[in-house]
């Protein structure tokens, strides 16, 4: 599992490296935030993000997840299926809401991984999240804007397979582009529904992933 997942996140940063370029991409980060308890006692926190991009003030903060799916879920178990989304998706998108506050509050240090510290622009004033998992996951998408748990105030997570990404970065591979997708679809999550991500990114190469005037809700169908 440990081997899946450091190929998977090294095809992640590689994919990524492609778009965002020399410098503006980083692996394997530490977050350590010091929290002064008292004089004598510190408590070092530590969250890892897999893959960090940073674009002038916006930050893309990337978790890899390499989990099979279970049988039981592919044969339609209900406590399976829970159980796996947890795994590919819920605890992803968990990491990445802790970085993402740590980010904007700037009281962490973020260090690469042979340990230098990242200096992190001030400027920064939005995170996207983004899940990847290196698994095919049939309906994934459709079930990440369902089944996903979280606070009313915090953004949506965008979660794709790495054949997704690959696929969204040939089309989109300025990464201010590739970034405008990210931002459009992690705040439209709840006004575009389509069951597959080729289907979000078909739509906005054509039309562009803008509301749509008169309409609460817009559903996107294969075709």
């Amino acid at each position: 599992g440990t081997h899946r997942g450091e190929i998977g996140e090294q095809l992640a940063y590689n994919f990524l490296h492609k778009v965002f370029g020399e410098g503006r991409v980083y692996k394997s980060v530490k977050v350590k935030t010091l929290l002064s308890e008292s004089s004598t006692t510190r408590r070092e926190d530590k969250t890892d993000i897999d893959v960090l991009c940073i674009l002038g003030s916006k930050a893309l903060c990337v978790q890899v997840k390499s989990k099979r799916l279970t049988e039981l879920t592919r044969k339609g178990s209900d406590e399976a299926l829970q159980r796996d989304f947890k795994a590919a998706v819920q605890d992803a998108y968990d990491q990445g809401i802790e970085a993402r506050k740590q980010i904007l509050s700037r009281d962490a240090k973020f260090l690469d991984q042979d340990g230098n510290e990242i200096i992190l622009s001030e400027k920064i004033d939005e995170v996207y999240i983004m899940g990847l998992t290196t698994e095919n996951y049939p309906s994934l998408t459709h079930q990440a804007g369902i089944m996903l748990r979280k606070d009313e105030n915090d953004p949506f997570p965008i979660f794709l397979t790495l054949f997704d990404l690959d696929l969204v970065m040939h089309y989109l591979s300025d990464p201010y582009d590739f970034l405008y997708y990210v931002r459009q679809r992690t705040a439209l999550m709840d006004y575009f529904k389509a069951e597959e991500e080729v289907v979000f990114l078909g739509y906005h190469l054509i039309r562009k992933l803008w509301k749509i005037p008169g309409s609460d809700m817009v559903a996107l169908d294969n075709t």
